[in-house]
Protein backbone atom coordinates (compact mmCIF):
# COMPACT_ATOMS: atom_id res chain seq x y z
CA UNK A 1 0.00 0.00 0.00
CA UNK A 2 0.99 3.25 -1.21
CA UNK A 3 1.56 6.14 1.52
CA UNK A 4 3.05 9.79 1.49
CA UNK A 5 5.01 10.60 4.89
CA UNK A 6 3.27 13.64 6.59
CA UNK A 7 4.69 16.17 9.41
CA UNK A 8 3.57 19.29 11.26
CA UNK A 9 5.40 22.01 11.62
CA UNK A 10 5.60 25.20 12.19
CA UNK A 11 7.73 27.96 10.13
CA UNK A 12 9.06 31.02 8.41
CA UNK A 13 9.76 31.10 4.32
CA UNK A 14 12.43 32.83 3.29
CA UNK A 15 14.19 33.25 -0.09
CA UNK A 16 17.30 31.22 -0.58
CA UNK A 17 19.34 33.91 -1.78
CA UNK A 18 19.42 37.51 -1.02
CA UNK A 19 20.92 40.04 -2.94
CA UNK A 20 21.55 43.66 -1.28
CA UNK A 21 21.72 46.47 -3.94
CA UNK A 22 24.57 48.59 -2.23
CA UNK A 23 25.92 51.51 -4.19
CA UNK A 24 29.42 51.37 -5.30
CA UNK A 25 29.56 55.22 -5.86
CA UNK A 26 27.79 58.62 -4.66
CA UNK A 27 25.31 60.43 -6.59
CA UNK A 28 21.92 61.37 -7.59
CA UNK A 29 19.65 58.31 -8.83
CA UNK A 30 18.77 59.84 -12.07
CA UNK A 31 17.00 56.67 -13.32
CA UNK A 32 15.29 53.66 -11.63
CA UNK A 33 13.52 50.60 -12.98
CA UNK A 34 9.61 51.62 -13.26
CA UNK A 35 8.78 48.41 -11.04
CA UNK A 36 11.37 49.23 -8.44
CA UNK A 37 8.84 48.77 -5.95
CA UNK A 38 8.69 46.33 -2.95
CA UNK A 39 6.82 42.96 -3.88
CA UNK A 40 7.57 44.00 -7.99
CA UNK A 41 9.52 41.38 -9.66
CA UNK A 42 12.53 41.90 -12.58
CA UNK A 43 14.36 40.08 -14.36
CA UNK A 44 17.41 39.34 -14.68
CA UNK A 45 19.64 41.82 -16.38
CA UNK A 46 16.99 44.88 -16.35
CA UNK A 47 18.25 47.53 -15.25
CA UNK A 48 17.85 48.36 -11.75
CA UNK A 49 18.69 52.03 -11.33
CA UNK A 50 21.56 54.50 -12.98
CA UNK A 51 23.78 56.83 -11.10
CA UNK A 52 24.02 60.35 -12.50
CA UNK A 53 27.37 59.19 -14.42
CA UNK A 54 28.26 63.09 -15.89
CA UNK A 55 30.51 63.53 -12.91
CA UNK A 56 32.38 59.78 -13.49
CA UNK A 57 32.46 60.32 -17.26
CA UNK A 58 34.28 63.72 -16.67
CA UNK A 59 36.84 62.20 -14.46
CA UNK A 60 37.05 59.67 -17.36
CA UNK A 61 38.21 62.01 -19.84
CA UNK A 62 40.65 64.02 -17.42
CA UNK A 63 42.74 61.12 -16.83
CA UNK A 64 42.82 60.12 -20.40
CA UNK A 65 43.62 64.05 -21.06
CA UNK A 66 46.67 63.24 -18.78
CA UNK A 67 47.63 60.13 -20.29
CA UNK A 68 47.77 61.63 -23.67
CA UNK A 69 49.80 64.62 -22.35
CA UNK A 70 52.31 62.36 -21.02
CA UNK A 71 52.69 60.49 -24.16
CA UNK A 72 53.20 63.64 -26.23
CA UNK A 73 55.82 64.43 -23.59
CA UNK A 74 57.54 61.72 -23.63
CA UNK A 75 57.73 61.45 -27.28
CA UNK A 76 58.92 65.44 -27.65
CA UNK A 77 61.43 64.66 -24.73
CA UNK A 78 62.91 61.74 -26.88
CA UNK A 79 62.94 63.83 -29.74
CA UNK A 80 64.76 66.95 -27.59
CA UNK A 81 67.32 64.37 -26.08
CA UNK A 82 68.54 63.14 -29.70
CA UNK A 83 69.19 66.46 -30.43
CA UNK A 84 70.71 67.31 -27.07
CA UNK A 85 73.00 64.38 -27.78
CA UNK A 86 74.55 65.77 -31.11
CA UNK A 87 74.98 68.76 -29.10
CA UNK A 88 77.04 67.33 -27.03
CA UNK A 89 79.36 65.41 -29.43
CA UNK A 90 79.87 68.77 -31.50
CA UNK A 91 80.49 70.41 -27.50
CA UNK A 92 82.75 67.57 -26.53
CA UNK A 93 84.92 67.65 -29.46
CA UNK A 94 85.51 71.50 -29.66
CA UNK A 95 86.44 71.31 -26.13
CA UNK A 96 89.10 68.94 -26.88
CA UNK A 97 90.15 70.41 -29.71
CA UNK A 98 90.42 73.99 -27.77
CA UNK A 99 92.15 72.13 -25.43
CA UNK A 100 94.82 70.83 -27.73
CA UNK A 101 95.30 73.91 -29.62
CA UNK A 102 96.30 76.24 -25.50
CA UNK A 103 98.35 73.28 -25.08
CA UNK A 104 100.58 74.12 -27.98
CA UNK A 105 99.89 77.73 -27.18
CA UNK A 106 97.58 78.21 -30.34
CA UNK A 107 94.78 79.01 -28.51
CA UNK A 108 93.45 81.51 -25.49
CA UNK A 109 92.67 79.96 -22.31
CA UNK A 110 89.49 81.82 -22.45
CA UNK A 111 88.07 80.62 -25.32
CA UNK A 112 89.25 76.69 -24.21
CA UNK A 113 87.41 76.89 -20.71
CA UNK A 114 84.33 78.91 -22.59
CA UNK A 115 83.85 75.57 -24.70
CA UNK A 116 84.59 73.51 -21.57
CA UNK A 117 81.44 75.25 -19.90
CA UNK A 118 79.48 74.62 -22.72
CA UNK A 119 79.95 70.82 -23.13
CA UNK A 120 79.39 70.86 -19.68
CA UNK A 121 76.01 72.71 -19.64
CA UNK A 122 75.06 70.27 -22.60
CA UNK A 123 75.84 67.07 -20.55
CA UNK A 124 73.36 68.77 -17.69
CA UNK A 125 71.03 69.13 -20.39
CA UNK A 126 71.32 65.30 -21.58
CA UNK A 127 71.41 63.92 -18.23
CA UNK A 128 68.05 66.38 -17.52
CA UNK A 129 65.99 64.92 -20.08
CA UNK A 130 67.42 61.25 -19.39
CA UNK A 131 65.68 61.48 -15.48
CA UNK A 132 62.50 63.20 -17.21
CA UNK A 133 62.10 59.64 -19.26
CA UNK A 134 63.25 57.43 -16.71
CA UNK A 135 60.03 58.59 -14.18
CA UNK A 136 57.69 58.63 -16.89
CA UNK A 137 56.87 54.72 -16.97
CA UNK A 138 55.60 55.11 -13.26
CA UNK A 139 53.79 57.99 -13.79
CA UNK A 140 52.03 56.11 -16.60
CA UNK A 141 51.27 53.27 -14.71
CA UNK A 142 49.93 55.57 -11.57
CA UNK A 143 47.37 57.37 -14.27
CA UNK A 144 46.66 54.39 -15.81
CA UNK A 145 45.88 52.82 -12.30
CA UNK A 146 43.80 55.95 -12.12
CA UNK A 147 41.61 55.48 -15.24
CA UNK A 148 41.62 51.76 -14.27
CA UNK A 149 39.00 52.92 -11.04
CA UNK A 150 37.37 55.62 -12.88
CA UNK A 151 35.99 52.97 -15.53
CA UNK A 152 34.68 50.71 -12.85
CA UNK A 153 33.40 53.63 -11.13
CA UNK A 154 31.36 54.68 -14.10
CA UNK A 155 30.38 51.31 -14.61
CA UNK A 156 28.96 51.18 -11.50
CA UNK A 157 26.51 54.01 -11.65
CA UNK A 158 24.61 51.51 -14.00
CA UNK A 159 23.03 48.11 -11.89
CA UNK A 160 21.27 45.44 -13.51
CA UNK A 161 19.45 42.74 -11.54
CA UNK A 162 21.94 39.52 -11.34
CA UNK A 163 19.03 37.26 -11.24
CA UNK A 164 15.19 37.21 -10.98
CA UNK A 165 14.31 38.79 -7.95
CA UNK A 166 11.37 40.37 -5.64
CA UNK A 167 12.21 43.96 -4.48
CA UNK A 168 12.03 44.40 -0.79
CA UNK A 169 12.99 46.79 1.97
CA UNK A 170 13.15 49.47 -0.42
CA UNK A 171 15.04 52.43 0.92
CA UNK A 172 15.66 55.07 -2.21
CA UNK A 173 13.71 56.99 -4.50
CA UNK A 174 14.75 59.07 -8.23
CA UNK A 175 16.35 61.94 -7.62
CA UNK A 176 17.71 61.25 -4.29
CA UNK A 177 21.22 61.38 -3.40
CA UNK A 178 22.91 58.32 -2.47
CA UNK A 179 26.56 57.80 -0.93
CA UNK A 180 29.15 54.77 -0.97
CA UNK A 181 28.08 51.87 0.69
CA UNK A 182 24.47 52.73 1.08
CA UNK A 183 22.08 49.79 0.99
CA UNK A 184 19.14 50.60 -1.58
CA UNK A 185 17.35 48.02 -1.10
CA UNK A 186 17.20 44.06 -1.26
CA UNK A 187 16.41 41.40 -4.22
CA UNK A 188 14.96 37.78 -3.27
CA UNK A 189 15.85 35.27 -5.39
CA UNK A 190 12.67 33.81 -7.37
CA UNK A 191 13.68 30.31 -8.34
CA UNK A 192 13.51 28.60 -4.80
CA UNK A 193 12.56 29.70 -1.15
CA UNK A 194 13.70 28.19 2.56
CA UNK A 195 11.18 26.90 4.80
CA UNK A 196 12.75 27.07 8.14
CA UNK A 197 10.23 24.92 10.22
CA UNK A 198 10.00 23.43 13.83
CA UNK A 199 8.47 19.79 14.18
CA UNK A 200 8.46 17.62 17.51
CA UNK A 201 11.12 14.94 17.70
CA UNK A 202 8.58 12.44 16.97
CA UNK A 203 7.75 14.40 13.61
CA UNK A 204 11.34 14.25 12.63
CA UNK A 205 11.96 10.47 13.48
CA UNK A 206 8.88 10.03 11.38
CA UNK A 207 10.58 11.96 8.63
CA UNK A 208 13.86 10.74 8.74
CA UNK A 209 12.37 6.81 8.61
CA UNK A 210 10.26 7.55 5.40
CA UNK A 211 13.02 8.70 3.68
CA UNK A 212 14.73 5.98 4.87
CA UNK A 213 17.30 6.48 7.47
CA UNK A 214 18.34 4.01 9.40
CA UNK A 215 18.57 5.81 12.79
CA UNK A 216 17.34 8.57 14.54
CA UNK A 217 19.58 10.68 13.26
CA UNK A 218 17.66 12.99 10.63
CA UNK A 219 18.79 12.39 6.56
CA UNK A 220 20.60 14.64 4.40
CA UNK A 221 18.36 14.29 0.84
CA UNK A 222 19.11 15.54 -2.10
CA UNK A 223 16.67 18.14 -3.51
CA UNK A 224 14.31 17.78 -6.39
CA UNK A 225 13.30 20.80 -7.45
CA UNK A 226 11.00 18.99 -9.88
CA UNK A 227 8.24 17.61 -7.23
CA UNK A 228 9.36 20.06 -4.53
CA UNK A 229 10.39 17.84 -1.98
CA UNK A 230 12.31 18.34 0.68
CA UNK A 231 16.11 19.10 0.34
CA UNK A 232 17.37 18.09 3.75
CA UNK A 233 16.53 17.37 7.44
CA UNK A 234 18.70 19.28 9.43
CA UNK A 235 21.41 18.34 11.95
CA UNK A 236 18.31 19.46 14.93
CA UNK A 237 15.82 17.30 16.05
CA UNK A 238 13.30 20.40 16.81
CA UNK A 239 13.38 21.56 13.20
CA UNK A 240 12.95 20.72 9.24
CA UNK A 241 13.95 22.63 6.33
CA UNK A 242 12.00 22.66 2.98
CA UNK A 243 12.57 23.90 -0.14
CA UNK A 244 9.57 24.18 -2.62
Amino acid sequence: IAFAPRARAFGEVRPSRVWRAVAQVSGRLQHVHERLANGQFISKGELLYEIEPAEYRLRLAELQAQLDELNVRERNTQASLAIEQRNLELAQADAERLEALLTRGTAAKSNADTAKRAALASEAAVQNMRNTLSVIPSQRAAIEARIGQAERNLAHTRVVAPFTLRVANLAVEQDQYVGVGQILFEGDATDSVEVVAHASLEEVRRLSFAFGSDSMAPAQLQRNAADRKSTRLNSSHSSVSRMP
